[in-house]
């Protein structure tokens, strides 16, 4: 028998150069690379107005809007659980199960994007079907992956995300996360 492991809040470190914030809404912060123009707020809100539950998490890239959350079928989309990402084309989900529902199978707290990798953070298990993609979990665009697994093949984060806080140490030419940048 496993021992019970705790629900630890933990805050991820990421290697960001820069994040600018621009208020939405109560409770909701939009981030964007300064390379990049960002839709205005007005904008934003409309787009993530349709989602009746929580929205506890939005990034605004290049490549749309991305939404985390304990939301489901965000935008109509079966697939868009917890976590979607919207562009001019509309909702999309990023993955999905067995059974057509979201890859992710529990609320997103966080979310950042390094690169063409979304990195999410937030209660679930398993993300996309991947046993070490509990709590934290990588998107590269086709599929989820974890940050790596413990001695049982389970994530090597063992609590609860609530955060992905950008890191600005000496190393700015890093764009991959690893357990080194995990906090607990």
């Amino acid at each position: 028998m496993s021992p019970i492991r705790p629900a630890v809040a933990a805050a991820l470190v990421l290697p960001i150069v820069a994040v600018l914030p621009v208020p939405i809404s109560a409770g909701c912060v939009a981030a964007s690379a300064p390379s990049s123009p960002s839709p205005d707020a007005a904008t934003v809100a409309a787009v993530i107005a349709p989602i009746r539950e929580a929205v506890n998490d939005i990034v605004v890239t290049d490549g749309g809007i991305y939404v985390a959350g304990a939301f489901r079928d965000a935008g109509g989309i079966r697939a868009a659980d917890h976590i979607a990402r919207w562009d001019e084309d509309g909702w999309h989900a990023l993955g999905h199960d067995a059974q057509g529902d979201g890859a992710i199978d529990d609320t997103v707290f966080a979310l950042a994007v390094v690169g063409d990798d979304v990195y999410a953070g937030g209660v679930f298990r398993n993300a996309g079907g991947e046993p070490a993609a509990d709590y934290v979990a990588v998107w590269n665009g086709h599929r989820w992956r974890g940050l790596g697994a413990d001695t049982e093949g389970d994530g090597q984060v063992q609590g609860w995300v609530a955060a992905i806080e950008p890191w600005r140490g000496s190393d700015r030419k890093s764009t991959r996360l690893n357990s080194s940048h995990v906090a607990l």
